[in-house]
């Protein structure tokens, strides 16, 4: 099951849309109910088992609303491949959920699976209006980004409300985030 804070959005897009049609990305045993899950390994849960690094996926063009990818992105071989790939599958105005550690979090770096450690800033590379440089030509709109906390009132969550640069800049290390959150919308 994902998250509150990844799960409670898609009962937005609900209203909006009616009945959309949503992948969840390495969903595991805990797909968000309604979703299409899709993982390498055949779990209770999964509806398409397929290697997520072998590109294509076995899904046609534009055909998700909302794509999710819970603690997933870190582990893939490409980042790159795997924004490209959830633009593709995404129909335009997409909504694009993922949660992912956070580089100075111990999580980040103590399963052996994660590949990337990554920055409150890592995915501004693909939007619409980053500057250079420029690494494929597939757009996204940032709608959200936040750090997660472990703690609400925490210092480091105090720290990182006030100006999230500077939080990473000087005080991750001390007062770690737990994961971050980034919403995209699918720019098409």
């Amino acid at each position: 099951m994902l998250s509150t804070t990844l799960s409670r959005p898609y009962e937005a897009v609900g209203k909006i849309l009616g009945n959309p049609k949503i992948l969840d990305i390495g969903c595991g045993g805990s797909k968000s109910p309604g979703a299409v899950g899709i993982d390498r390994m055949p779990q209770a849960g999964v509806d398409v088992v397929h290697d997520l690094n072998k590109i294509p996926w076995p899904f046609g063009d534009n055909t998700f609303d909302l794509v999710a990818c819970q603690d997933t992105i870190q582990i893939l071989d490409s980042i790159l491949d795997t924004m490209n790939e959830i633009h593709r599958v995404s129909k335009p105005g997409a909504v694009v959920k993922i949660r992912t550690p956070h580089y100075s979090h111990p999580n980040s770096w103590k399963d052996p699976l994660h590949k990337w450690h990554l920055a409150f800033d890592s995915f501004d590379y693909f939007l619409e209006d980053f500057g250079y440089p420029r690494y494929t030509d597939r757009k996204y709109r940032m709608i959200r980004k936040e750090f997660i906390f472990n703690r609400k009132f925490g210092i480091g969550n105090l720290l990182a409300k006030i100006s999230p640069r500077r939080y990473e800049k000087y005080y991750c290390h001390r007062y770690p985030p737990y994961n971050m959150y980034f919403e995209l919308e699918v720019v098409k």
